[in-house]
């Protein structure tokens, strides 16, 4: 065994598998919305948003969303959110969003 599988192994016996995994999900969530949110500023005006709309909290159903990043090849739901309450990521449509952000929502 690599050190690193002996450490991993360390950690699920002293925390568990189940909270380990959650652990490295959160991780790869968190690498995965720092590449979406690079491209922010630049990608932004493209799809009817400003650089300062970015970290910006709408509303759906009453749950608040933080936008957080744009992934241009989805071409149906291109903005990314994170749900604020549990940080997991949804994808959502351009005109949701600039519905939700002229209003308020």
């Amino acid at each position: 065994m690599t050190e690193i599988e002996n450490d991993i192994k360390d950690l699920i016996e002293k925390y568990g598998e189940i909270a380990i995994f959650n652990c490295i999900e959160s991780i790869k969530s968190k690498i995965k919305m720092d590449s979406l949110s690079d491209n922010w500023d630049s990608l932004c005006p493209n799809y009817g948003l400003s650089p300062s709309d970015k970290g910006k909290v709408f509303y759906m159903s009453g749950t608040p969303y933080e936008l957080t990043g744009i992934k241009p090849a989805n071409r149906k739901y291109p903005i990314i959110a994170k749900r604020v309450t549990d940080g997991r990521i949804f994808k959502f449509p351009v005109i949701t969003i600039s519905y939700a952000l002229k209003n308020n929502l």
